[in-house]
């Protein structure tokens, strides 16, 4: 019976692990939206992206830069050749520099977070995907 509560607890504490990660995620999608929107509109009114998630909070976008919850950092925005990216670290609690992936966002060297395209790149059709080799 000894062996059975112990395979039973180490199961309930992977589940309760799988719950805080996917807990985790949503705080960082919802965080990395709120500071993807304010971008957006910051860019409506200055017909620019902002610098910095700093000055969401200065043009009152933002009450505060919102914290990354992997290493409670403010989020990163990283201006990109198309675009901007609105990010957290990810769950590998390491910055890739916006590599976001969002099929993917388990894995090593991605991070969670929302691209946002210059107007000139919007509306444009699907790229292909790569064929996976199998």
């Amino acid at each position: 019976d000894r062996a059975n509560h112990g395979a039973i607890y180490r199961l309930l504490l992977v589940a309760g692990y799988k719950i805080h990660e996917a807990e985790v995620r949503n705080q960082l999608t919802i965080r990395t939206a709120a500071a993807a929107l304010a971008c957006e509109r910051y860019r409506l009114k200055h017909v620019r992206w902002p610098d910095s998630l700093d000055a969401l909070v200065r043009e009152k976008f933002l009450d505060t830069v919102p914290l990354d919850p992997m290493d409670n950092q403010p989020l990163r925005l990283r201006r990109t050749k198309d675009g901007l990216v609105v990010y957290s670290i990810g769950l590998d609690r390491a910055d890739n520099e916006g590599n976001i992936n969002r099929e993917r966002q388990l894995e090593l060297g991605v991070d969670i977070g929302f691209q946002l395209w210059d107007v000139r790149q919007r509306r444009q059709p699907p790229v292909e995907a790569p064929e996976v080799i199998r």
